[in-house]
């Protein structure tokens, strides 16, 4: 699988897909504290998009996971003791990342975030960033499985 770049042609889409990860995703309220039109909401899934940060993976034709990944950090990432010193638009950060609880158990996420890693080689950036709530606990397994202190270096 390889990650898409989504366009306007695929808002109606990812929409769906994020209303479904929300509604069916257990212990979506518990650890991510998504609510549709909250966050994610119409007008952040256009944002992204519109910038050019949207991605997606499909599995069969349809969207198996998602995430926005914003080329540069903002400020609140500076005071962050970071593995390696990257300047803002070193580094990728991954925002709302999901994946059809459907395929829960096959790899999705895991690939999701193998072609994260190589669309920051393509684009020249030293690492990818990301956050998540501390009671995301699934979020954290996943990324401590994959990345040291949720950072991945390039």
């Amino acid at each position: 699988m390889r990650l898409i770049a989504a366009g306007q042609q695929d808002f109606p889409r990812l929409r769906e897909f994020y209303i479904h990860v929300i509604d069916h995703t257990e212990g979506m309220r518990d650890h991510a504290k998504w609510v549709y039109g909250q966050h994610p909401s119409d007008e952040s899934l256009l944002d992204y998009i519109d910038a050019g940060e949207m991605y997606y993976l499909e599995r069969e034709g349809k969207i198996a996971g998602a995430i926005a990944l914003a080329k540069r950090q903002g400020e609140e990432y500076h005071d962050v003791p970071w593995q390696i010193d990257a300047a803002d638009d070193e580094v990728l950060v991954g925002h709302i990342m999901c994946v059809d609880p459907e395929l829960k158990g096959q790899g999705i996420a895991k690939e999701l975030l193998k072609s994260v890693c190589e669309l920051c080689g393509e684009l020249g950036k030293k690492a990818y960033r990301f956050d998540t709530f501390v009671f995301n606990t699934p979020a954290q397994g996943l990324y401590d499985t994959h990345f040291i202190l949720y950072e991945k270096v390039i």
